[in-house]
């Protein structure tokens, strides 16, 4: 979501809790706003209703927790996207070229799990290490949950500052409207290390 998103985000959200007969109050709002704003407007105006339909939670106003629950969906439904991402990744690789997906769990998977761009695509998929490359992906993209990530998936060529007929191009992958977006709010040189928890996470999503 943008800022100019808020207004929206504010009405549905307060018509799920009306629903349950008890307003939000500002602060509420505002909270919920901060914690999912990395997320679309209409995947979560989705949670809401997921949310809704729930016997016992739905019972409850809605937390952002809940949202995250609903939008992240079962450990099959995250297994199945993390998969869907890893061949999105081997029909794309391009190690002198620059990239950007439309999903940042695939750049935040990609940057714990193998270092960078470059490196994921030097890997070769026919050899026996690709078993071990690919739950390394999967494991690293089902522990996203709103991480700093890195903006772009940086090529050879835009590494080195490469002109002319080596000048670096840059490959939006999949919905071109949503990699831009993920460009945008990407943090260069924030992402942290994956550490062991994360790994032990990852591994309690999919198991």
């Amino acid at each position: 979501m943008r800022e100019s998103d808020f207004d929206a985000f504010s009405d549905c959200w307060e018509q799920a809790c009306e629903g349950v007969g008890k307003l939000p109050s500002a602060k509420q709002i505002e909270w919920a706003f901060e914690v999912l704003k990395d997320k679309e407007l209409s995947d979560i105006k989705q949670a809401l209703v997921m949310h809704a339909r729930d016997p016992q939670a739905g019972q409850f106003q809605p937390k952002a927790a809940d949202i995250m629950k609903h939008m992240h969906g079962t450990k099959d439904d995250r297994k199945a996207q993390a998969e869907a991402a890893w061949r999105k990744v081997l029909d794309n690789m391009n190690r002198n070229h620059s990239a950007v997906f439309d999903d940042p769990a695939i750049h935040y998977a990609i940057t714990v799990g193998f270092g960078d761009w470059q490196a994921i695509c030097d890997f070769d998929s026919s050899k026996f290490e690709c078993q071990q490359m690919y739950r390394s992906f999967i494991n690293a993209y089902a522990s996203f949950t709103g991480q700093p990530y890195q903006p772009r998936m940086i090529g050879v060529f835009e590494q080195a500052g490469a002109t002319g007929e080596s000048r670096y191009e840059t490959h939006y992958i999949g919905d071109k409207a949503k990699a831009l977006t993920v460009e945008a709010e990407g943090c260069a040189g924030s992402m942290r290390a994956f550490s062991a928890e994360d790994t032990l996470k990852a591994i309690e999503a999919v198991a």
